[in-house]
């Protein structure tokens, strides 16, 4: 029984270690409004792209954002959480065809 119990903490000690994650930096906007982000991607400099969508007003540094409803946000930070790009559009219906 006291070789399972060691063999189990031994395993459960290593798959903690396998999944862990470090953390380099961490975003909070500001503001009024609610937002959320649903598609992050990192490109080959370590650019990081967020597409979300938000409410209200809320703040991405210096720039406010005020929605009118629903409108989504496009934001580009470089590898040190500094943002580059900001942009703004109203959330519409998109319907994508597939191809034949």
């Amino acid at each position: 029984m006291k070789n399972f119990l060691l063999a189990f903490f031994i395993l459960f000690q290593t798959s903690i270690n396998v999944f862990s994650q470090d953390v380099n930096w961490v975003r909070n906007d500001g503001g009024s409004g609610n937002s959320s982000s649903f598609k992050s991607v990192i490109d080959k400099n370590g650019s990081i792209y967020i597409l979300g969508n938000f409410s209200g007003t809320v703040f991405k540094n210096s720039y406010q954002l005020t929605s009118s409803g629903n409108d989504i946000f496009i934001c580009k930070y470089n590898k040190i959480g500094e943002l580059k790009v900001d942009q703004k559009n109203t959330v519409v219906q998109v319907m994508i065809a597939e191809p034949d």
